[in-house]
């Protein structure tokens, strides 16, 4: 399989992408973690990012699956 300089830019974008919401995410965590149990109001807010985190992390994954899923039907086509 030959790949051209923007497949490769591409998915090397995508990649690095990938590893900093997956770092955003572990930092959201520890942040969670770190709040005080006593403080509901606050200990919220960060269960809530971390759903956001998360939702947002497997937004991103599906939209990777679905460009490498493109890009092998458009070269099965061709």
């Amino acid at each position: 399989m030959d790949l051209n300089v923007n497949e490769l830019t591409s998915s090397s974008l995508l990649n690095d992408n990938s590893k900093t919401l997956v770092a955003d995410m572990k930092k959201s965590n520890e942040m969670h973690l770190k709040f005080d149990d006593a403080d509901a109001e606050k200990k919220s807010s960060a269960s809530s990012e971390s759903v956001i985190m998360m939702s947002m992390v497997r937004g991103y994954q599906l939209s990777q699956a679905l460009y490498v899923a493109q890009f092998y039907v458009r070269r099965t086509l061709d």
